[in-house]
This record gives C-alpha cells, structure tokens and sequence, in this order.
C-alpha cells in the first residue's frame, strides 16, 4: 500500500528546479529544491460542475469567476508569487447531469453504442460554450498574471479527475477538444515529461507517450513544498467507483479497500474510469426525470415558472433524497388548487422513471451489497404497487424516501479516524516527505478535520474544499433554503521574510460568493438562467 521507494527518480526539468519522487509504482510526488524556488502559491477548488444547462443551471455568473480570478491575482502580487498551481480537484465539467442522455436515447454505461460517443461530444461542446467566460479565463491566466506579477515566472493549471467528468476521458476526440477550446491546449503541447508523469500514474509510463495520444486527467496531485496531497475523493465513494470482482490473476478491488495504486494499477484504473452506480441515479433517473417532465409539461401548455424552476432545482436538494419528497409536495399542493393535469405528469413521470430505474440490470451491476439487497426487495414492492393505482405507488416511494433521507440526516458529520489514518499522506512510510495535509472534494462539504498521530509532533489535517453549488437544504420544522459558496483553498510555501534560507508556510480558505434574498423567490417569472444570475 503506497509504498515508498528507496531511490529517488532521475530529476526532471522544471522551471522551479523540482525533483519528483516515485513513490509505489506509478505514484509521484513534487518535491522542491531549498535553493532558488522563490515563492509559491496552490490555490485548489473542486466540483464546479459545469453543465449543458439543459436540465438546470446551478454554476457560477460570471461576474463571479471573474471576482475570483481578479482575487487570485491580488494573491498573487500580495505575496510576491514566483510560482502558481491552480488545481481544479475533479468534476470540473458534468457530463452525468445532462437531458442529452435522455434525448438520444443512450446512457453513460452504455459506451458499446455509437450514440455514446455522439452524446458525449454534444455535451462537452455545449458545456464549453455554455461557459465561454470562464475557459477565456482560465486560458488567459498565465499570460494576463504574468503581465502584472513581475517575479512569476511558472503558472499552472491541473485538473483532476472526478466521477462526472470521467466519460469524457472514455472518448478522445471530446477530449482534445476539450483541452484545446478550454483550456487552449493541443495534444502537440503535452510535453514528453508531461506524458511520462500522466502515464506513471495511470501504471505505464509509455502509454500517452505517442504525441497523437490525448492524455487523461491526473489522478492526484502531491507536493512536498506544500505539504500537500490531493485526489478527487471518488475512490471512498462505493456509489461513484466501479467495484471490481477478483479472477485468476486479476486483483479485485471496492471502496472499501481503500487506497491501492498497485491494484488499480493492474485494474488499469478501471474502478474510476469505468460507468458506476451513481450515473444511474443522476442520469438515468434525475437527469431523465426532469427533461421528461419539462417537455410534458411544456407540450401539455402548464410549465410554469415555478414548476420549471423546481425541476432545473432538484439537484440541490441536500441530501438528495429531499428533491422527489420536494416534487411531491409541489403536486399535492397543485391538486389543491385543482391543477391536476401538471401534477398528473410529474407523478406518472416519477413513477416511470423509477421503474424503469429498477429494471436496468447495470443498476444491479453496479451497485453495493446493501444497495443491491434494498433494490431486489424494491422491485417486486414496486412491480406490486402498480396494482393499487398511482395513489399508493407513490406513498410506498414517500415512504422509502423519508427513511433513506432520515438515515442520511443522522449520518455522522465528517471522516472517522479510523479512515484518515489510511490516507497516503498519513502512512507511516510516507512522513519523512513531510505531507501534512490530504485534501479532497466530491462529497460538497466543506470540512476540517485535525489528527493526532501517535509518535508524531507535526499538524495533519484532512481538509474537502466543499464546492460551489446552490445547494436547498431542509429548515427545521418545515420549508426549505438556498445557498451557495464559493470556498477556494490556497497553500503558501513562501521564503522567509527574516531569514532567505528558511520558508514560511501557511494556508486558508476563501469564501467568494454568498446567497442572497433573490434566491427564495420561488415565483419570480424569471428564467433559469437570470435566476443564477440574480445570486451573485
């Protein structure tokens, strides 16, 4: 398990003089000369989620990146920046929450068929148009930053992978034209070093070594400067990775094995690269769900704006098992007000989509042990039902929902410590690189937690970057809440003010966006896209 080899890999060129350590097998870690390395800045956030648009939008105005971006290069001339990593730690772009899927009739585990790559295609292009601004950004940053910050001399930026973003990897073309109207990036400006470092991750140093290959997004960044270790977070996530069953002479592997780069590594990283169980629920379910209901509604002339909010909202209800409750509600209170032909199609809509959930069999392939013994006990349960009539379908589905939702409510907040201490950067044979602090996203709550370590002085701290999303969460009592955040993390790994031999380091989180009032105004006749304007 991450096993730290004895000799140091041959140095590599770098603008900042870095070596890089092979740890394991196909795991590198960053590790800076004292001399001549200036001072340095990592700023990491994760899960922006950009989407189509088509079954909601809940990203970022952009006055909003461009707020971020203007403090990101204040940051950097406060503190004199020589070097900066921006590090986008997974599910940068979405291409699970999409109507695409629903439309052309194919989904994320189906990648055999032609519509596949198709449909992966038409979303990444409609993401990168969608948020324009944001990639001219993130394109321009290196040279508009070093144009104001005199002693920068290296800018970066690195995206990891995460479980929404992942499909993209499964399709080349839709990768290098992300890379290049993203990010401006053609697969001719990967350097070989570059190649080499993304294929020793992926367990073959040679394998995006062909310069007509488009190499995959890292799997993890670590840095000894910064004292830094960071993945998405998927591969604790039992939903969001592929458990992979053992054969003669392959390993097997689930979440709950934890950490294992040697495995993957002969899994060829399939856990992560390969559909899992949460794509049936956000784009065989949710996703179909909403574009279902808005063309009914539309082509029946009873969207309102309401209705369409609510549906382009259901993604961010926390915990998610609030958003069919939620939708619920919203047709009981329509029959009460004699509207029943809406609240007829989203009902019979819910009721289908869940069924037709429960009968694809990569629903059962892909799922848990538990998951997989509730589902089997739901179908039948659910098969039953369709002989009562709607009414008590969806009392049964109410019912399933408000215990799933009252066991993720009482959920224990943050990492046991029985977990952290098997994370790479707080193994034994890992602290002389002095890693002191494991960072991820994907589970979108910010959290801090510190460890006490035996037989160790040093801080370590487990930090997730949370996200920025809307997010609709439950008030007590009754009724619900919007709001949304922005929380980037920034690392400094800085000289020493007092002595130019000795470094100064230090971190902090930044909130950019708040919510406002503008966000609860559940019947303004507004589209959903001045809605997300409106939040800044």
């Amino acid at each position: 398990m991450f096993e730290l080899a004895k000799t140091l890999s041959k140095a590599l060129p770098l603008s900042l003089n870095t070596i890089e350590k092979q740890v394991g097998a196909n795991d590198l870690i960053i590790e800076p000369l004292e001399h001549d390395r200036g001072n340095r800045l990592c700023v990491t956030l994760s899960d922006i989620h950009l989407t189509d648009g088509s079954v909601g939008i809940q990203n970022l105005p952009d006055d909003a990146w461009k707020e971020f971006f203007t403090e990101l290069l204040e940051d950097c001339q406060k503190y004199d920046a020589h070097e900066l990593i921006l590090i986008l730690d997974g599910d940068v772009v979405d291409l699970i929450r999409s109507g695409a899927w629903y439309e052309n009739g194919v989904y994320p585990w189906e990648r055999k068929r032609p519509e596949f790559a198709q449909t992966v295609d038409q979303i990444i292009r409609n993401i990168v148009q969608t948020h324009a601004y944001f990639f001219s950004l993130l394109r321009n940053m290196e040279t508009r930053f070093k144009q104001h910050c005199p002693n920068l001399n290296h800018c970066e930026t690195l995206i990891l992978l995460g479980n929404h973003d992942k499909e993209l990897l499964a399709v080349d073309q839709s990768l290098a034209f992300f890379y290049e109207h993203a990010l401006g990036k053609t697969p001719a400006d990967f350097s070989e070093r570059e190649r080499k470092i993304i294929g020793r991750m992926y367990g073959d140093e040679a394998k995006f070594l062909d310069k007509n290959t488009v190499p995959y997004f890292r799997f993890y960044y670590g840095d000894a400067g910064f004292r830094f270790f960071t993945t998405h977070g998927q591969w604790r996530d039992s939903e969001n990775s592929f458990a992979v069953k053992a054969n003669t002479g392959t390993p097997g592997w689930s979440a709950g094995d934890g950490w294992r780069p040697d495995i993957w590594e002969k899994l060829g990283y399939s856990p992560f690269l390969e559909p899992c169980f949460g794509d049936t629920v956000a784009a065989g379910v949710l996703s179909s769900f909403i574009m279902s209901c808005k063309k009914q509604l539309q082509e029946a002339a009873c969207a309102t704006p309401r209705l369409t909010r609510m549906l382009d909202e259901l993604d961010l209800y926390r915990p998610s098992y609030l958003a069919p409750q939620r939708i619920l509600q919203e047709t009981r209170l329509l029959r009460q007000q004699a509207k029943h032909e809406p609240a007829e199609i989203i009902e019979t809509t819910l009721i289908y989509c869940i069924n037709q959930w429960l009968s694809w069999d990569f629903t059962y392939q892909s799922a848990s042990k538990k998951l997989w013994f509730i589902l089997h006990i739901a179908r039948p349960v659910m098969a039953v039902m369709k002989l009562f009539g709607r009414n008590l379908h969806l009392k049964v589905i109410t019912g399933v929902l408000k215990v799933l939702n009252f066991f993720s409510h009482h959920a224990k907040e943050g990492v046991p410590f029985s977990d952290l201490v098997t994370f790479p950067p707080f193994l034994p044979q890992n602290r002389h690189l002095n890693l002191q602090i494991h960072g991820e996203g994907h589970t979108h709550k910010p959290l801090q937690e510190e460890l006490r370590l035996k037989d160790s002085v040093t801080n370590f701290t487990y930090i997730n970057f949370g996200t920025w999303r809307d997010r609709i969460v439950a008030r007590k009592k009754n009724g619900y809440r919007r709001r949304g955040v922005l929380r980037y993390f920034t690392i400094l790994d800085l000289v020493s003010s007092q002595d130019p031999n000795a470094r100064r380091f230090g971190y902090f989180t930044k909130d950019v966006i708040k919510w406002s009032d503008e966000l609860d105004k559940m019947d303004n006749k507004v589209t959903a896209a001045k809605h997300v304007a409106s939040s800044v």
